[in-house]
């Protein structure tokens, strides 16, 4: 598996720990649903489509993504982006 955080590759361990932690990471499709479904404990793990910039409403550079269940407010959540 691999994921990174926007500056680092980080063990999957610690990507369950920073999608706890409600920070952003980047994997493939299959990798961001593992550690998302891991960080849900238990609980099905949330999917969003691409969606607008609430400030822009431009979808530019915008992916659909996972996130850990239950989340946080969505401007500060977990976002287990695809690539």
């Amino acid at each position: 598996m691999e994921f990174s955080t926007a500056y680092r590759p980080v063990s999957p361990e610690e990507a369950v720990r920073l999608a706890k932690q409600g920070k952003d990471l980047e994997a493939s499709r299959s990798t961001a649903k593992k550690i998302a479904s891991a960080a849900s404990e238990g609980k099905k793990s949330v999917r969003d489509p691409i969606h607008a910039d609430r400030t822009t409403g431009s979808t530019e550079g915008r992916k659909p993504h996972y996130h850990p269940n239950p989340r946080t407010d969505h401007m500060s959540s977990t976002a287990l982006l695809l690539h």
